[in-house]
């Protein structure tokens, strides 16, 4: 594998892991609610922000790395 290929591969997991998680959350749901139904309301409540919390971290993490972007085009046009 070369290089872009796992970096693709890093971008790919939090991705998937946004939609995964809170699919599986729901559907254990109901076997949890026969042991616990608070927590059972609680995990089905909790579960559509999981995705959110997880984009965000993403896009702090893709775009941590991207502020010497600006200063390449400057240091191009002094030269």
């Amino acid at each position: 594998m070369n290089k872009e290929t796992k970096k693709n591969l890093k971008r790919f997991l939090p991705l998937s892991l946004c939609c995964i998680i809170p699919i599986l959350l729901i559907l254990i749901a109901p076997a949890i609610g026969f042991y616990s139904p608070k927590t059972a309301l609680g995990i089905s409540f909790i579960a559509p922000f999981i995705c959110p919390l997880i984009m965000g971290g993403l896009f702090f993490f893709l775009f941590r790395d991207n502020k010497s972007c600006c200063n390449k085009s400057t240091d191009a046009i002094e030269k």
